[in-house]
Formats: structure tokens, sequence, C-alpha cells
């Protein structure tokens, strides 16, 4: 590993701590136009559909399965219970264990592809992982609380086990109910999770040439969804941001269309150099405070000493 590699990984690592230290002390839901300037973070619009995708220019890092391949998967139907405003969260929560829950029912013997493949993550790459459940180094934040319930949290998170790729899907649920003209609006809780889960994958990830760390967010705003792409490229941190899809009644084709997505296939060069950020460009944390020498000292030897233990 040459040494111009660490040293990207390391002001990477860096920088993105210091964005998501300052993302926990947001005083409000939405981040607005000078949130984005001061975080660098570009927001484009993400389309769900199949040839916009096929003729877009911009980067994409997850592909989603065409219908052709995703017909031959067995997924069990579900319903979903009654929308309940009163239930919050629970809300949120309902709709994310009946997707998960029916990527892991069993295949019937006859209809599995093979013996090893007996649900349907099984027959795609992504698998469960074991991300977003870590205490140390400060990433401990997995859920931000409001007075009477769960503004945001993980609730999920999948890996592209089948390959070597440090792509991931994140699934969160979020006590929020989306607000008119909102649809490329970012939230306080979106963005902690999605640098959280960017930071945890650079520290675990196995492939030590990766210098990109793409997530896909499901995010869940009680019934209404949408899927948000992330990258950070060294200069900026790109989001891609799908419209909501409504889905407070069970929709067999909305509820397909994401799981095109959802389960498609991790793409795009992880592996290209990333860009500097400008020397003298501070995070809001850093012209706050200096991070403590010795926490930041013991990680930074873990970023760099990691690939020589693998």
């Amino acid at each position: 590993m040459d040494e111009g590699f660490k040293q990207r990984l390391r002001d990477n690592y860096w920088y993105l701590r210091e964005l998501f230290a300052s993302s926990l002390k947001l005083d409000h839901i939405y981040l607005n136009d000078g949130d984005l300037k001061k975080y660098g973070i570009k927001v484009s619009q993400l389309s769900l559909s199949e040839e916009e995708a096929k003729t877009s220019q911009a980067v994409h890092f997850f592909k989603p399965l065409p219908s052709k391949d995703f017909e031959k998967l067995y997924l069990s139907p579900f319903t979903l219970p009654p929308y309940e405003p009163e239930c919050g969260i629970c809300n949120a929560l309902g709709l994310a264990n009946h997707v998960l829950e029916s990527l892991g029912d069993t295949i019937p013997i006859e209809k599995r592809p093979s013996k090893k493949k007996f649900s349907v993550l099984t027959c795609t790459v992504w698998d469960l992982a074991g991300y977003g459940l870590r205490t140390a180094d400060g990433l401990c934040e997995t859920r931000g609380k409001m007075a009477t319930d769960y503004e945001w949290r993980i609730h999920q998170v999948l890996s592209a086990a089948g390959t070597n790729e440090p792509h991931i899907v994140l699934f969160s649920v979020h006590n929020l109910v989306p607000e008119a003209n909102q649809e490329l609006t970012l939230t306080r809780g979106e963005i902690t999770l999605l640098l959280r889960m960017i930071l945890e994958r650079m520290e675990s990830a196995s492939d030590g040439e990766c210098e990109i760390f793409p997530v896909l967010m499901v995010s869940l705003f009680l019934r209404h969804v949408r899927l948000v792409q992330a990258y950070f490229d060294g200069e900026f941190l790109h989001m891609k941001i799908a419209p909501f899809i409504n889905l407070t009644t069970y929709d067999k084709g909305k509820v397909d269309l994401l799981l095109r997505h959802i389960l498609g296939n991790p793409v795009g060069n992880t592996r290209m150099p990333t860009k500097s950020v400008l020397p003298n460009t501070q995070t809001p944390a850093q012209a706050q405070a200096q991070p403590n020498p010795a926490q930041k000292s013991t990680t930074k030897t873990k970023i760099q000493s990691r690939p020589a233990h693998r």
C-alpha cells in the first residue's frame, strides 16, 4: 500500500470525523443551503427509473436488479398492518421489519436454486452485517432521542458479503412525516447516520485498497420511504436523493421497485484515488475546538496499521 493512499485515507477519515461530531450538534431537523455549503454536501436527485439510470452520466454505485432477474426471486407475499399515526416510529419499524423478514424467509426446498440459496438474501450478494453497533471511538450514536420518541435510529445494515466491495445498505427509521417540497432536503438524522456508517466502514474494511465507501440509505419516514445514495470523494460528500414513495397502504408495484434497488448489485470504481480537501479547509467542529490529541493518535494508528495486519 503506497503512502499516498494511506495519507488520503487518514485525511478523509479525520475530515469526516469532524463533520460527524458537528452533525450531532445541529439544532434543526432539516438542513438548509447554508448547512450544505458548510458541510461540503452536493445534493442531486436519484431517479428510480431504470431507463434514466442507463442514460445518466452521474456516478452510480448501486445498480438495481433488472425486472427479469427480480422476478426470478422467491418473495413471499406480505401485507402491512394499518397505518396508525399515534404509534409514531412503530409504523416505520413495522414496514422495515416486514421488508427484511420477507428477504430472510426460507424458500421452499423445491424452489431453491441451490442448497446454499435458502432465502432471498442468499440469492443475492447481500447479507446482514455487524456494522452499526459499535460503541468505541465516539461512533456510538445509533439513534437521536426526542421528547417522546426517536427522531432517527439505525435499524439494520446489509453488506455486500458476496463481493470484495465496501458498499452497504443502511435501513434507518425516522419519527418524521415528510413536509411539502422537502423531496431533496436532508435531515440531521440522515446526515449523521450516513457519516457514521461511512466512518465505521472505513475502519472495518477488509480491502485495504478502497478509497470510496458507498452507502445506500433506505430512509423510512413512518410509511414514506426514500433512497439516498451517498459517498465521499475526498472533497465533497455527494448525496443522490430519490423522491419519497408513499407506502401508507401496501402497493406491490412500489414495494417491488424499492426491493429491486435494495437488492441491486454494487458497481462503480471504489478504488480510484480520491481528491484532497484543501489544507486550509476547516470543518465546523474544527473551528470550535481541536480534537483530543491522545484519542486522535490512537485511531490514526488503527487506520494506518490495519492493512498490515490483514
